[in-house]
């Protein structure tokens, strides 16, 4: 009768230990073959590089764009200053008149 009982415990444990075992391989397993189909992790973890890498070109392109518009700002107002004072130096007379041929 012990032997009995000690083979149904030893049976039981085994086949306890040897489910959580498998479970473990054949989720690993899985694991490996998702990450192979998909190239690089999971696909949590390509939608994060994804979104991470968004944001690095936005910032990036916001950068950019502050630094256009900045360098716009000071062309334009170098361009605006000389303009107005070559203007204001060179009065409307020094153009040439039109010569009229009939006078």
């Amino acid at each position: 009768m012990k032997g009995k009982i000690g083979l149904v415990v030893g049976l039981g444990v085994g086949y306890v230990l040897g489910t959580r075992a498998g479970r473990e391989r054949y989720w690993t397993g899985v694991v490996k073959v998702a990450k192979s189909m998909s190239g690089q992790g999971t696909p949590g973890q390509r939608l994060d590089s994804a979104i991470a890498t968004g944001r690095e070109a936005a910032e990036d392109l916001a950068e950019a764009t502050e630094e256009a518009v900045e360098a716009a700002k000071a062309t334009t107002a170098k361009a605006a200053k000389p303009a107005s004072k070559s203007t204001a130096a060179k009065p409307a007379a020094t153009k040439a008149a039109p010569k009229n041929p009939g006078a």
